[in-house]
């Protein structure tokens, strides 16, 4: 199956905010996805050139941050979203990124084991941040450092 990360395309919205709104780990409504669009920080993976998932970014100079990556249920289980990452890393190498950081709750398992075998690392916590399920949740704070020039992650 071809995959690929592209930059989202405003037509592409109702997909990704539906895609989003269904997801307990997204706080990313319309208006936001919006502004990421906007702000062409707003990406959405492709298989077989149709929209399966979105993940979003922000970058300063040489570090990035994930702000958001979601597959649609439909696709899960299938690596999806580990090569999502690996294209991601790629791009934000050649862009001189070195960096990239991320918050994952604490409970969410799949996205953990996800980015542990991306070889994120932990290196700090922050303490109820997340409201899921109806009480506060510790976020891990994870960081991966990339290899520098064009062979990326």
């Amino acid at each position: 199956m071809t995959l690929s990360l592209v930059p989202a395309l405003a037509s592409e919205l109702p997909y990704l905010a539906q895609l989003s709104s269904q997801s307990l780990d997204s706080t990313l409504g319309s208006d936001a996805l919006q502004s990421y669009l906007i702000q062409q920080a707003l990406f959405s993976l492709h298989a077989e050139g149709q929209p399966i998932g979105l993940l979003v970014q922000q970058v300063v100079l040489d570090e990035a941050e994930l702000i958001q990556i979601l597959i649609d249920p439909l696709f899960c289980g299938r690596g999806f979203a580990a090569s999502a990452l690996t294209y991601w890393h790629r791009g934000l190498a050649l862009q001189g990124v070195s960096r990239v950081v991320l918050e994952v709750r604490q409970t969410n398992m799949p996205a953990l084991a996800l980015y542990q075998r991306a070889g994120y690392q932990s290196v700090g916590m922050r303490k109820n941040y997340y409201h899921y399920a109806d009480s506060l949740v510790d976020a891990w704070v994870m960081a991966l450092n990339l290899p520098a020039g064009p062979q990326g992650a």
